[in-house]
């Protein structure tokens, strides 16, 4: 199920519910980044992902908020970063 309203999205598909704040404003294009032939795929246990994601939350600020997904050979790294904790000094 698919729910959107003037500012907000929401998707749900079975137990999992995820909802988001829509942005204006202007984006780069994105059509161009993957090709429309591109054969990979990739498919994730929806409670390892759902586990990942909320341990990457753990580390964004209320100001950066992103969660950054990162892929390479038989990996995928969830993480978030916040800049005030990611300057932190030993003393």
């Amino acid at each position: 199920m698919v729910r959107l309203s003037d500012n907000q999205i929401m998707f749900a598909c079975g137990d999992v519910v995820v909802s988001s704040n829509l942005v204006e404003g202007k984006f780069p294009e994105i059509r161009g980044y993957n090709p429309a032939d591109y054969q990979k795929k990739i498919t994730l246990s929806t409670p390892v992902a759902l586990s990942a994601v909320k341990r990457a939350a753990l580390l964004t600020s209320e100001e950066s908020r992103g969660i950054r997904l990162t892929i390479s050979k038989n990996k995928l790294v969830f993480s978030g970063r916040a800049p005030e904790k990611a300057t932190r000094k030993s003393m």
